[in-house]
């Protein structure tokens, strides 16, 4: 919400936004704690709606615009489509959409791994050798 204040303060309106959120953490299932697992379905789930809802009412004050969601769930695609059918039932000359990407290189992978190893002294290796 602090940032949506400060963009609407300098340009007043938005015309478009990209709403992508998502982190990662490395373990095994069994050693990653709760609160780590919270984490991640707060930022990946919880992070789309909070962008809309803080950006909404500087779009809705545009003569135009599109909110392009990155849908990490189903709830993301289901939270789109009631977006976009109240916009379209406002009157707004809004659109809603979602992305769905085959893939972007980034180090989310690289970083979950950096942490698996960081966290736990257990490999793959030895977790398949104690099965």
């Amino acid at each position: 919400q602090r940032f949506a204040k400060q963009v609407g303060a300098k340009h007043g309106t938005v015309n478009l936004l990209f709403n992508n959120a998502g982190i990662a953490f490395g373990g095994l299932f069994k050693d990653v704690s709760l609160d780590d697992m919270r984490r991640v379905f707060d930022v990946n789930d919880w992070g789309v709606v909070h962008g809309c809802k803080a950006f909404l009412s500087l779009m809705t004050r545009a003569e135009a615009g599109c909110v392009i969601n990155d849908p990490v769930s189903m709830d993301h695609r289901l939270a789109s489509d009631a977006l976009r059918q109240e916009v379209a039932y406002l009157g707004n000359n809004m659109q809603v959409a979602c992305a769905f990407p085959a893939g972007v290189k980034t180090a989310i992978a690289q970083r979950a791994k950096v942490l698996l190893h960081a966290k736990s002294e257990s490999t793959p290796e030895l977790e398949r050798e104690k099965m």
